[in-house]
């Protein structure tokens, strides 16, 4: 009853509970002309003589009158599938990419950073950098044994020698304390037992140019 009552208590309810019926009255019409009351009449006849009724009437309801799929729940299934494929290959393969682009960029500006030092370190531009001039730079001294000149890209491959493959961190302090020599104020003056300045002046000894 109180689905024919209206919303607005200024309408007249009469006219209102009429039209409502009218459209009840036109809704039942279309079920009768479009023959849904006929199928449904016959399901349910078809359900009460079964010599067994189903467990499940809604499935046997849908397996009665055929499964019908709006097309448009096709192009559901496709977003779906897309936006799982997005979630699970395509997403992850450009973090990836942009992961290795991110490195490849900070391995440049680590590189174009080592080769200023060079040329900051090289004398006469004689395109090479010899190991005395780097000892001096760390420490002020300048009796270092090693008279060994490298190039620039010889002079690259011994300063990322200095640190393990993946500690930039490690190897841009390495680079610092160069920096700070070059700047006139070496960092291990006065202190030649250093741990870190003894296992460079190691690597200067050890390094073999290729």
């Amino acid at each position: 009853l109180m689905e024919y009552l209206p919303k607005d208590p200024n309408l007249d309810v009469g006219s209102y509970i009429k039209k409502k019926e009218e459209k009840l009255k036109e809704f039942r019409k279309y079920l009768v002309k479009k023959e849904v009351v006929l199928a449904i009449t016959k399901y349910l006849l078809a359900l009460r003589n079964a010599e067994t009724r189903p467990s499940d009437p809604a499935s046997y309801l849908q397996d009665y009158f055929g499964k019908y799929r709006d097309p448009m729940w096709d192009e559901v299934d496709k977003m779906k599938a897309e936006n799982k494929k997005l979630s699970e290959e395509t997403i992850p393969a450009l973090s990836a990419k942009m992961q290795k682009l991110e490195k490849d960029v900070h391995n440049a500006l680590i590189e174009k950073r080592i080769k200023m030092l060079f040329k900051s370190l090289e004398k006469d531009k004689a395109d090479c950098v010899n190991f005395k001039t780097l000892y001096k730079v760390l420490c002020g001294g300048a009796k270092f044994e090693v008279n060994t000149a490298a190039n620039v890209d010889q002079f690259l491959k011994f300063v990322k020698s200095l640190a393990a493959p993946e500690d930039n961190a490690k190897l841009q302090e390495h680079i610092e304390y160069f920096e700070k020599g070059v700047a006139g104020e070496p960092p291990f003056d006065g202190d030649l037992e250093n741990e870190i300045f003894v296992k460079i002046v190691d690597s200067l000894r050890k390094f073999q140019l290729t």
